[in-house]
């Protein structure tokens, strides 16, 4: 279970995520990255589901000969994330349950760079195994990935860190409660998109 949220402007956005991440296989927790910075492209990628595609998608993205922005890194994913399911599905499955098997299918990217003038947001999402992946346009003000509509409204003001860093406690603190032992938390990782350039924060308790 992660958090991945992102509020959105044409001049700027935030995009959060925390730490939390869980082996598989053993269960064990550790502090992990679920948002990386292609430096190159200005955009940064951001996950949630097993980071193993996270990882996989990013070292495709790093050596790929035709990504230069946001447009091109998403006209590349398509082909980046079946090469990174393919491997998986070969390497890593065979020896899960099918529990385990069935906690790899959900899995989302956002990423966020500059396009036609504003800063954009793109989401490709599947939600089993057998699904391809879906890309969509996030609008303003934004996307809150991992939120249970029965807690209300998730509050759209969260223009700063502060303000957003206050959204995530609630996540984290609403997931507890309802799923003891989860593996989420940990730490917040916050990046800043503007037509300028990335800022990154990091070290929030949450």
């Amino acid at each position: 279970m992660s958090i991945i949220n992102v509020w959105l402007s044409p001049e700027r956005a935030l995009i959060a995520t925390d730490t939390a991440t869980q082996i598989v296989l053993t269960g064990q927790v550790f502090d992990g990255s679920k948002l990386l910075v292609i430096p190159h492209a200005g955009v940064v990628m951001a996950q949630r589901g097993h980071n193993v595609y996270l990882s996989t998608v990013f070292s495709l993205a790093i050596q790929h000969l035709d990504i230069s922005d946001l447009d091109t890194l998403c006209d590349a994913m398509p082909a980046m994330l079946e090469t990174a399911n393919k491997f998986i599905c070969e390497n890593l499955t065979a020896n899960m349950t099918a529990t385990q098997r069935e906690q790899m299918g959900r899995q989302e990217f956002l990423l966020v760079g500059n396009s036609g003038g504003r800063v954009c947001c793109r989401h490709f999402i599947r939600e089993s195994m057998s699904d391809a992946f879906e890309e969509f346009e996030i609008e303003d003000p934004g996307y809150v990935g991992c939120w249970d509509l029965a807690w209300g409204y998730p509050s759209e003001d969260v223009s700063t860190p502060e303000s957003m860093a206050d959204l995530v406690k609630i996540q984290v603190q609403k997931h507890r409660e309802a799923l003891p032992g989860a593996a989420i938390g940990g730490r917040l990782m916050l990046a800043e998109v503007t037509q300028a350039g990335i800022r990154l924060h990091n070290g929030i308790a949450i």
